[in-house]
């Protein structure tokens, strides 16, 4: 169960890390207007609708057509703040906060939600990520042609690779991303990319690890990159080791590694919480999160 566990989470979170550097941070909210989409892992998409001039969101979880949440949407700094208002999934007392990020590389066809905040429990692992927009199908072909054209450009294939984790198609993007690096290509997204890719098809956390430290060493301050080593860490029984990369990565501002920490830490991390560092566990009946 916690192998499942370990590559459900990953699956879910990874493209945080994939994406959080090199993106540009300034205030773009203008840009972001209109509808964006998504794949959860049997297909399903999903749809997010922004509407920066009226300040408001909807979005589709369920894939059914119908929209689930809806609310108000501040935007400042950098930051999108969503408020839910109306649905059936909404949070009506908290707001989920996240940066957000236009990746220019894709002429902003491609919307980055980071996590910042989460104060509605799940909400978190389902809306950050990458969304792309309606015409993703003619940036693949873009990339294909690139490809096709001169085979050794390992910027088309980490493009590319990149739009294959977002579109939930592990397989393809760990080809993409791995033809990339072959090929000289250092960035850290690519091999956090990879290493997702490797966790997920094969469980191979010991590659997975090798590509997640060498992300770290690329990009230092990638603070999803910490928490995704983290959980092939404690899978690999290095539960210390996992504990450190969680705090790492709560210092670096991904504030949902706190929830981790709490369960599987505070004995390790016992002088901090002592000193109120870190939150206390809310309850003793806390579940491990998922």
């Amino acid at each position: 169960m916690r192998q499942w566990s370990v590559i459900l989470v990953l699956a879910l979170g990874v493209i945080l890390s994939v994406f959080s550097i090199g993106c540009s941070q300034r205030d773009r909210s203008a840009a972001i207007g209109g509808t964006w989409i998504r794949f959860d892992f049997q297909g399903n998409r999903f749809v997010l609708t922004l509407d920066p001039a009226a300040r408001s969101y909807m979005i589709d979880y369920t894939a059914d057509g119908q929209w689930d949440v809806s609310g108000e949407c501040a935007f400042s700094g950098g930051q999108i703040t969503f408020a839910d208002t109306a649905g059936e999934q909404l949070c009506p007392e908290t707001k989920g906060i996240y940066t957000y990020f236009l990746d220019e590389d894709f002429d902003e066809n491609m919307l980055h939600l980071w996590l910042a905040e989460d104060s509605c429990s799940g909400r978190a692992w389902v809306t950050p990520g990458v969304w792309l927009a309606g015409n993703y199908e003619e940036l693949l072909k873009r990339f294909d042609q690139a490809i096709a054209a001169d085979s050794t450009d390992r910027e088309a294939y980490y493009l590319r690779g990149r739009m294959w984790v977002a579109l939930r198609e592990n397989e393809k993007a760990f080809e993409d991303l791995d033809a990339a690096i072959k090929l000289g290509l250092e960035r850290a997204e690519a091999y956090a990319g990879r290493g997702f890719a490797r966790v997920w098809i094969s469980r191979d956390y010991e590659g997975g690890l090798a590509d997640y430290n060498r992300a770290i060493e690329l990009s230092p301050d990638m603070a999803e990159a910490y928490l995704q080593r983290g959980r092939i860490k404690l899978e690999l029984d290095q539960k210390r080791a996992a504990c450190v990369d969680w705090e790492a990565s709560f210092e670096l501002g991904y504030l949902a590694a706190e929830k981790l920490m709490r369960y599987h830490c505070r004995y390790i991390l016992k002088d901090r919480y002592l000193k109120g560092k870190y939150p206390k566990r809310r309850s003793t009946q806390e579940k491990q999160p998922q």
